[in-house]
């Protein structure tokens, strides 16, 4: 929890530091930059989760159906024999197959186009400051990162304890 207060704080400190610094319009674009991005790491973060649950019940549970976007469904003659009979467990996904459909979200396009039509409207209204909109896509990613490892560090000292 307080990883992610000092996000905030971080947050709230860097745009009102770009305002001051620069002018109000970096400091709007800071914001842009930093809700749009972490909105795109969410709906990514989701439909990576979703896709690994899927995958995880295929392959705990081999007797259900197979889902259509990981193999192609194909009605079976009689005369065909039961193993030849593609699974999820054993079929190939290629990585470009498996990036396509991570990349074709619902949510993943829904928050590419609010961050792009939140770009266009700051250029509209002349509000779009370049250095802001940088500085606040590096500093999302920035703290996403660090929060990750900072979770992922204190998992590993609560199952692991400290050595």
């Amino acid at each position: 929890m307080l990883g992610y207060v000092v996000a905030i704080v971080i947050n709230i400190c860097m745009a009102l530091g770009l305002s001051a610094l620069l002018n109000m319009r970096a400091g709007i674009s800071f914001e842009v930059a930093y809700f749009s991005t972490l909105l795109i790491i969410i709906s990514s973060y989701y439909a990576l989760q979703k896709r690994l649950a899927r995958e995880l019940r295929a392959y705990t549970n081999p007797d259900s159906t197979p889902d259509s976007t990981l193999v192609q469904s194909t009605s079976p003659t009689p005369d065909q024999n039961q193993s030849d009979k593609p699974s999820s467990t054993n079929a190939p996904v290629s990585k470009f197959m498996l990036g396509v459909q991570l990349s074709f979200g619902l949510y993943r396009l829904l928050s590419y186009i609010i961050a792009g039509l939140a770009v266009v409207i700051l250029i509209d209204l002349e509000a779009f400051h370049i250095l802001g909109y940088i500085i606040g896509v590096l500093l999302c990613l920035g703290s996403v990162i660090i929060l990750r490892v900072h979770h992922i560090r204190r998992s590993f000292e609560k199952h692991w304890g400290e050595n």
